[in-house]
């Protein structure tokens, strides 16, 4: 992740402002769950699991939200 942006992340995350994940790609889920020390959520993405859109998640990105208590929306 760019340095401005992993900077912005912690801005963010000093505020208490949660950094959403839908529609991001893998990377940069990645790299926000890397970035950010507060949960993050994912309000609107589904899991490829169920239905394999390619912006869905993979259940390693949302096992590590629901691990640091953010929440993820669950689409069918």
């Amino acid at each position: 992740m760019a340095l401005l942006a992993g900077k912005l992340v912690q801005q963010l995350d000093a505020r208490r402002v949660a950094v959403r994940v839908s529609h991001a790609s893998p990377t940069t889920v990645a790299d926000l769950l890397e970035a950010s020390k507060a949960p993050v959520f994912s309000s609107h993405s589904g899991s490829m699991r169920v239905h394999a859109p390619h912006r869905h998640l993979t259940d390693a990105p949302l096992r590590a939200i629901a691990a640091r208590g953010g929440v993820g929306g669950i689409l069918f």
